[in-house]
């Protein structure tokens, strides 16, 4: 993931993140500013289904309602060895399920840290996190 911020504060934020390791920034910010993630839904894997040999869908149940519009992306939150990772997925299924179910599809990249995670290590049960 590429991030255009200016030299310094690059600087900053890789140094934060280096304090904070294994866990994050948010992690920190969410513990003692809870409002600041107020914006984050929990939801729990309720399926996993392959579609190729390199891409996987995920069924998710939101722990509450979620409305989104085709073509629509939403940022994905989990946990891979300890520590907190969030990458952009577009929704792929219809916004008008009744069960209020979301599902996005990962295709697998070779390097992707979270994409490996999310096509090969996460099941039924473990929670993540939307926004």
């Amino acid at each position: 993931m590429t991030t255009l911020m200016p030299g310094p504060a690059r600087a900053v934020r890789s140094l934060l993140q280096g304090l904070t390791w294994p866990h994050g920034v948010e992690a920190f910010r969410d513990a003692y500013r809870p409002a600041a993630s107020a914006g984050r839904i929990d939801a729990r894997v309720v399926a996993v289904t392959p579609r190729t040999d390199r891409a996987h869908s995920l069924l998710l149940n939101p722990e509450r309602p979620m409305t989104f519009t085709p073509g629509q992306h939403v940022l994905l939150t989990t946990q891979v060895n300890g520590a907190r990772h969030t990458r952009c997925y577009s929704l792929s299924d219809t916004p008008h399920r009744a069960d209020g179910r979301l599902e996005v599809t990962i295709a697998h990249l070779p390097d992707g840290l979270v994409s490996s995670h999310l096509v090969g290590g996460i099941v039924v049960g473990d929670a993540v996190g939307l926004s």
